[in-house]
């Protein structure tokens, strides 16, 4: 390889480098399949794959953040990148490539190669920009076409084409994406019907990725998908694509929550008030001034409630939670506290916050929430309630979504709430 090429680009930030290990770490908990083959770059190893998929009659779409792939481009092969920042995309097709260049796909590498490419350190022909080196190749075809003839051109292109033939014809094979490597395409690999969701959901958490986790394929099918036939058209010319994961299987909850409807109130009182103790987790609508209660997750032993609260609390339920004879354990109880009150009850008979209490166990923890605690120490999973997002900017959670999240919350703040008093008993 050419000594100079790319010779200018920066060397890699040294806080980039572990980054890297993270991806690998997200890719294998994902089941995304990774291809590299030592002394060729990423370009070639796309480029190998890609050609592979167009033999066996697949679409096509390769994402890049440059336009080095444009070469690559046929009727079964497009390349999505970016226009400005991450939200603005295009996808080049032969027909984009055409309008945009006045070319063929087949055409960019010699059009590369007379422009010169600051960012790879191809220096190009002195004198020869974007629209001088695109008239060059739609006239003549290739660089062969152009330097066949030099007296048509003006005296000063002719001699800066004939001083640089050489440096041309080098960067001509430098741009070049080598598609014949010794890598294979396994289909197999590449269907995706599951994924580790403890490990992405700890590396998230890890990460602070914490916008991302609502976001994460569901957790309650378990379809996988018959291999795609192959179409006419991936996605319309020039439109974006929406990159998505198959469902995840189910995860099961660690006990069946039941839903509380008034009938049942006065049976889930009197079998919690026997109990002596139980675990509340106010599901709460906070994006007001002041939370409003949505529902009521209840726990004791290995059974959980939901009360929906649309109506206001059942009365045998507001008893119970007003009883400060029964010891009761939250998570950030103050919040609770708040939206019961205005929901006509309370919380007395309150034995233990978790969310205080990992405070006192662990002042130095950055972020207490309940989520992270219960992976962390019970490995379990408290489903965090979807968001309105650009695809679906009216999403609401669903009375199921919200059952469980309150149910699972419950049941980890009842759990949360023996270890902490365990070790706060050492304090």
């Amino acid at each position: 390889m050419e000594p100079t090429y790319k010779a200018t680009r920066k060397p890699m930030p040294d806080e980039l480098r572990p980054q890297f290990e993270r991806c690998k770490q997200l890719l294998e908990a994902f089941g995304i399949p990774m291809y590299s083959l030592p002394g060729f770059e990423a370009d070639d190893v796309i480029g190998a794959l890609s050609r592979q998929a167009e033999a066996k009659g697949l679409e096509t779409i390769i994402v890049s953040g440059d336009l080095d792939p444009l070469q690559l481009v046929t009727p079964r092969i497009k390349l999505m990148t970016t226009r400005q920042g991450f939200q603005n995309t295009v996808i080049y097709d032969e027909e984009m490539i055409r309008q945009r260049y006045g070319l063929r796909p087949d055409q960019m590498v010699d059009f590369k190669a007379l422009k010169g490419d600051a960012t790879d350190n191809i220096p190009g022909v002195p004198g020869v920009g974007e629209k001088t080196a695109a008239k060059l190749i739609a006239e003549h075809g290739n660089l062969e076409g152009v330097y066949a003839d030099l007296g048509g051109y003006t005296p000063r292109l002719r001699e800066s084409l004939a001083a640089n033939k050489d440096q041309v014809l080098r960067s001509r094979e430098l741009a070049t994406i080598v598609t014949d490597l010794p890598v294979t395409l396994e289909l197999e690999r590449t269907r995706r019907t599951t994924y580790d969701r403890a490990t992405v959901l700890e590396l998230f958490r890890d990460l602070e990725f914490r916008s991302l986790v609502p976001r994460l394929p569901p957790a309650d099918q378990n379809l996988a998908a018959p291999a795609p036939t192959p179409t006419a058209s991936l996605v319309p010319r020039g439109g974006q694509m929406q990159l998505g994961l198959e469902p995840a299987p189910a995860v099961a909850p660690p006990v069946e929550t039941a839903l509380v409807g008034d009938v049942d109130a006065d049976k889930v009182a009197a079998e919690l008030r026997g109990a002596g103790a139980f675990a509340v987790h106010a599901d709460m609508d906070t994006s007001g001034r002041h939370p409003l209660l949505l529902g009521l997750g209840l726990a004791a032993g290995e059974r959980a409630w939901y009360v929906a609260t649309p109506d206001g609390v059942p009365a045998p339920i507001v008893e119970l939670v007003l009883d400060d004879t029964v010891a009761k354990t939250a998570h950030d109880a103050k919040t609770a506290r708040r939206a019961l009150r205005r929901a006509g009850a309370d919380l007395r008979g309150l034995s233990m916050d978790t969310m205080i209490a990992s405070y006192l166990v662990n002042a130095s923890r950055r972020y207490h929430a309940l989520e992270d605690l219960a992976a962390e120490r019970l490995k379990l999973e408290v489903p965090t309630l979807p968001v309105p997002d650009r695809k679906d900017p009216y999403r609401t959670p669903t009375l199921d979504e919200r059952l469980a999240r309150a149910g699972a919350g419950a049941v980890a703040a009842a759990r949360l709430g023996e270890q902490f008093a365990v070790e706060l008993e050492r304090l």
